[in-house]
């Protein structure tokens, strides 16, 4: 779903060409809508992860994810069209509504990564994550640019539409594999990759035990079973 975060969001710095060539000088204001593109974006995420991470916490990661992907199709389309219409006004209100879901999905994904991995895979996990969604941004380099040449500059930027909509399919996907593993009694209590730290400071923690008949007797259980054992008088002579 990142993939076609990060794709979308680069679309209009990849066709910076294509779009002066498209929508004219606009009367030697080109530049400043274009960089307006991405002001409209920015601005207001400066306080909307804040808003993102308390709506994840309160209403659940999986809802959290589908309604903020929901948002990055709602801009994706909303801003195709005023590309489609050369209507800068539209263009704008695109790019609000992709940066009300942009960054917030992102933290939504970082609490879906943080239930399913613990302790020595979450980094990792972090970190490919990262690394996967910026093939978005590269793929975005070569494609649109070619989808803008060889078809139009409007093609480009509903091929967007279009792989937002397979990121809106995967957070279902995601909500509902999720969604599975907790009714099987494997969600944030329970994580699907076991954490070897915890093992080994249960290891630690209890260095000597043994089975008895089903029961786990631990060390210090075997000391004070043998303390009542000697405390206890022996039985009378007959």
């Amino acid at each position: 779903m990142l993939v076609a975060n990060y794709y979308c969001y680069d679309i209009p710095a990849a066709l910076h060409q294509q779009f002066s060539d498209y929508m004219g000088d606009e009367g030697g204001n080109f530049e400043t809508y274009f960089q307006l593109l991405y002001t409209l974006y920015s601005v207001p995420n400066v306080i909307l992860p804040f808003f993102g991470g308390y709506f994840v916490d309160k209403f659940g990661t999986r809802v959290c994810l589908i309604s903020f992907m929901a948002m990055l199709l709602l801009g994706q389309i909303v801003f195709t069209i005023g590309i489609s219409q050369k209507s800068w006004m539209w263009m704008f209100i695109g790019r609000i509504l992709y940066g009300f879901g942009g960054e917030s999905v992102a933290v939504a994904n970082s609490a879906v990564l943080s239930e399913w991995f613990k302790g020595k895979e979450l980094a990792f996990a972090f970190g490919l994550n990262l690394s996967i969604a910026r093939l978005g941004s590269v793929a975005n380099n070569f494609v649109s640019p070619r989808l803008a040449a060889s078809v139009s500059i409007e093609f480009a930027c509903w091929f967007g539409v279009i792989l937002t909509g397979v990121g809106v399919l995967s957070t279902v996907g995601i909500s509902l594999t999720d969604k599975a593993f907790d009714n099987a009694g494997t969600g944030v209590n329970q994580p699907l990759i076991a954490d070897d730290e915890d093992e080994e400071n249960k290891a630690i923690a209890n260095p000597i035990s043994h089975d008895i008949e089903g029961d786990t007797l631990s060390l210090d259980e075997e000391v004070l079973a043998s303390f009542g054992a000697a405390d206890t008088p022996p039985p009378p002579r007959i």
